[in-house]
């Protein structure tokens, strides 16, 4: 019996967690002879498109889905798939539109962040898309627990998927005396990377030249974090890479990644950077504190507490050794709790059963 053709949406493919492990979980499902493709409403230039097609996987980009080609493009997509597989509640009204001429097909819709849409506009939007959904998936308990408040839908199933990441080679670093932490993600409100660098501004100087700050990413606050920079005088400690696609690359430059965000699902920056044997600070919101153990792998703290911040720079820079311990306690946890391989086998799971 032949396989079931996949289609997983995205509102981009710029680098984002969620558009990671789309291209992660595209890979596996085609290493295993599913037919699967990513349809983006991006733009075909965007840094994770070269990514998906260097590994085999066809991207199809429709950057202007309002007009009359643009959604005879989606119409032709979507006719010539099994399951349909969204990860963003930005386009559903878009795929409403196509889906009443072409009827119910396998529609999965998989919330990756936690935030609770409950608008007037959105709870409308959700109320047409409703019809079309046959399974919802959510990468952490409160983002399901959070939607069901707002949206109390019976007869759809739902249920928490984790995300999952490759376990990289563990690569040797040469011992350096800095503490180099490191941030990766869109540079927007909700990720909240001014935190950390208001943090490195409340460590006495002294200690400042000893910290560098690796910042991964663009966006819209990208003007008022350099601001910042340069107004505190930060700009030989705070080092912006702009958008890089090698993750070795990415989480062999610094000792400790740092997650600033008001609301998260299940962060694949935080998976991946345990998977690369890195200790992680990460605010203690959504599925933080699923992947973040207090002193054995990292730390947790409140939402905006730039001294919280700053206090465990100064404690890192004092125990190396106990940060390179928390590091490999992370690696293993991932190792052994979330692989890419476990959330392919539940997808196909969903895929098969998942009624029309």
């Amino acid at each position: 019996m032949s396989k079931q053709k996949i289609i997983h949406i995205v509102s981009s493919l710029n680098v984002g967690g969620a558009e990671r492990f789309v291209i992660d979980l595209s890979q596996r499902l085609k290493e295993t002879n599913h037919p699967v493709e990513i349809l983006s409403f991006g733009s075909k230039k965007d840094t994770l498109c070269k990514v998906a097609e260097e590994i085999g996987i066809k991207v199809t980009s429709i950057s202007n889905s309002s007009s009359v080609l643009g959604q005879l493009k989606l119409l032709s997509v979507l006719l010539n798939c099994d399951v349909i597989h969204l990860h963003t509640p930005r386009l559903i009204k878009t795929l409403s539109l196509v889906l009443k001429i072409i009827g119910k097909k396998k529609l999965i819709y998989t919330r990756h962040g936690a935030a609770d849409l409950s608008s007037a506009n959105w709870k409308k939007l959700h109320a047409k898309f409703k019809q079309y959904v046959s399974y919802m998936t959510f990468v952490s308990q409160e983002a399901l627990e959070v939607y069901t408040q707002v949206y109390a839908w019976q007869g759809i199933q739902k249920e928490v998927v984790d995300n999952g990441v490759n376990i990289p080679k563990l690569t040797s670093k040469k011992p350096n005396s800095l503490l180099k932490i490191g941030s990766v993600g869109r540079f927007v409100t909700l990720k909240n990377q001014i935190s950390l660098l208001k943090a490195l501004s409340l460590v006495p100087h002294e200690f400042q030249e000893k910290i560098e700050i690796h910042l991964f990413g663009n966006g819209e606050c990208e003007q008022q974090l350099s601001a910042f920079v340069e107004e505190n005088n930060l700009n030989q400690r705070v080092i912006f890479h702009g958008m890089v696609n090698d993750r070795s690359l990415i989480y062999n430059t610094f000792d400790m990644l740092c997650v600033t965000s008001e609301t998260e699902g299940l962060s694949l920056a935080i998976m991946e950077a345990m998977a690369f044997g890195l200790p992680v600070l990460a605010t203690d919101v959504g599925g933080n504190s699923k992947l973040v153990k207090d002193e054995i792998n990292g730390w947790l703290f409140n939402y905006n507490d730039s001294q919280a911040i700053a206090d465990r720079m100064l404690w890192a820079l004092e125990n190396k050794k106990t940060l390179n311990q928390f590091g490999l306690h992370g690696r293993e946890y991932i190792q052994n709790t979330f692989s890419i391989d476990v959330a392919k086998n539940k997808y196909v799971e969903i895929y098969n059963r998942s009624s029309t």
